[in-house]
């Protein structure tokens, strides 16, 4: 029996051909597997959602803040909330790494965590939610994706809590010893 690129055939005594199913491929004509399939699976890594596929090049590999651990698949799997990730063609979950303090990551497949706004900081890490940033209290400030709030130098001031610009100088004629409000 000929059998089609792509195709596998499934008896000697019947001319029917078979599509490799959607993650497998067959590049050969011609074949067939006593009781087998000769489809082979795309590889880990990597995903086809493509029926009846003549060639490797079909298989695509993962993207970023995805991954596929299994041979023939046909999607790949995110990378949870609070995690991410920046390989392409990843094998493994371990690829989705947590977010660190200070960013966070509300969807499934980020590729990079979000930074709390400056002003505010965290301290949780695999934050989904921008609620995790708390407001600088008032005397500090900080840099986006911060851990932690920095106090005002002496001499400087800070009136307002969620400081982000940082602290002014205080206006002629006072001043402070300790730095802050």
């Amino acid at each position: 029996m000929f059998v089609n690129s792509g195709y596998s055939g499934s008896s000697l005594s019947t001319a029917q051909c078979t599509g490799c199913p959607s993650g497998r491929y067959t590049e050969g004509t011609g074949e067939y597997v006593q009781g087998g399939n000769p489809c082979q699976g795309c590889g880990a890594g990597k995903y086809s959602s493509t029926t009846a596929a003549t060639s490797e090049s079909t298989c695509q590999a993962c993207g970023a803040g995805t991954y596929s651990s299994v041979e023939g698949a046909t999607t790949c799997t995110t990378c949870g909330t609070g995690k991410y990730s920046g390989a392409e063609g990843a094998t493994a979950e371990s690829t989705c790494l947590n977010c660190q303090a200070g960013t966070y990551s509300g969807v499934e497949g980020a590729t990079t965590c979000q930074g709390c706004e400056a002003g505010k900081y965290s301290t949780a890490t695999a934050a989904t939610t921008e609620s995790t940033c708390i407001s600088c209290p008032v005397g500090e400030y900080s840099s986006a994706g911060a851990t932690f709030c920095n106090s005002c130098e002496a001499g400087k001031y800070d009136e307002s809590s969620g400081g982000s610009v940082g602290c002014q100088n205080c206006p002629a004629g006072s001043y402070t010893t300790t730095g802050g409000r």
